[in-house]
């Protein structure tokens, strides 16, 4: 006569897909021999009394718990049986966190959502502020914890986590460096703190990195972003080409100074000035050039300075900015 022994309930916060029912046996078994016994698991009690549909030993689990029924026959006369046991077995999920573990408070911004958007009701949500839903909206910076835990028939199943707040300055452009090649213009782009901004030159797409080659003369528009949403901020910039000196001694070689690019721009004016800051003269995009006289005198080996102004996209006059306007006369 088979004598079915005590089987301990088994559990597991793994989500496991499978179970194998064949480690089991020999708590049924115990000390009885394993040739003369047949160890059989069922989903019902009536299913274990027949002797009917047994569940494979490599059984895939369902969420939650289950009652599993054990029968152990007699190998020799299967009308000898014990359906005396049975056990539970409880498969749960640790509750997955995959919310971001940083959030930024805007400067000068009210506050922002963490944690889980989206709640489960089978969960419950402790944080250690002490509120108990899925997200809280916080104000202050600071390292904020949550502890997700998922529990049925009497196993509980716990995942933790932080997340760090952290306050997000805005972006501000501090400089931008044009280096006026004429075949390769070069812009880069300073901004404030060491923050992972992205860069945008006109329509064009974000990029990581703050320097853009080839760029063609004329009217551009540079855009500084702070992914994180904390806003951003645009600068219009003139790239121009002119020569960092000339040298006006009438062998029609380099004879004029002149600025490449202003005809792209709406109503351009040059105005050149020595380093007192009188004015010398005013180009336009028609122009020829400067030839280095003024009222038909001469002017000195020095170095000379220009502003250049036009006529912006909201139809304002505006001075160019961020060009090294400077250059030399050599005689």
């Amino acid at each position: 006569m088979p004598i079915a022994n005590l089987v301990l309930n088994d559990a597991s916060c793994s989500g496991m897909d499978t179970y194998d029912l064949s480690q089991k046996d020999s708590e049924v078994l115990g000390a009885q021999n394993t040739d003369a016994f047949v160890v059989s698991y069922h989903t019902s009690l009536a299913d274990a009394n027949s002797g009917i549909h047994p569940l494979p030993k490599q059984y895939s689990v369902q969420t939650g718990a289950q009652t599993i029924f054990v029968r152990l026959g007699s190998a020799e006369n299967p009308n000898c049986y014990d359906v005396s046991q049975q056990f539970q077995l409880t498969n749960l999920q640790t509750p997955l966190l995959d919310f971001p573990a940083e959030g930024y408070l805007c400067n000068g911004g009210s506050s922002v959502i963490i944690g889980q958007e989206i709640s489960n009701s089978n969960y419950s949500y402790v944080w250690n502020t002490g509120q108990i839903t899925s997200s809280i909206q916080v104000s202050q910076a600071g390292t904020y914890s949550i502890t997700v835990t998922n529990t049925q028939a009497g196993l509980s199943c716990s995942s933790s986590k932080s997340v760090t707040v952290v306050v997000s300055n805005p972006p501000v452009i501090t400089d931008i460096e044009i280096e006026d090649l004429q075949n390769n213009n070069t812009v880069t782009v300073l901004a404030t703190s060491t923050e992972n901004w992205e860069y945008k030159l006109d329509d064009g797409e974000y990029q990581s990195h703050s320097v853009f080659r080839n760029v063609l003369p004329g009217a551009h528009t540079v855009t500084v972003n702070d992914p994180k949403g904390c806003g951003s901020v645009s600068e219009e910039i003139i790239v121009v080409g002119f020569p960092k000196f000339f040298t006006p001694n009438g062998d029609d070689n380099n004879d004029e100074w002149q600025i490449e690019g202003i005809s792209n721009l709406e109503n351009p004016v040059v105005s050149i000035y020595d380093r007192y800051g009188k004015l010398l003269k005013q180009l336009t995009s028609s122009s020829f050039g400067w030839d280095g006289t003024l009222n038909g005198k001469t002017m000195p080996s020095s170095d000379y300075w220009f502003k250049l102004t036009y006529v912006d996209t909201n139809g304002q006059l505006a001075t160019a900015k961020y060009i090294n306007n400077h250059f030399s006369l050599k005689r």
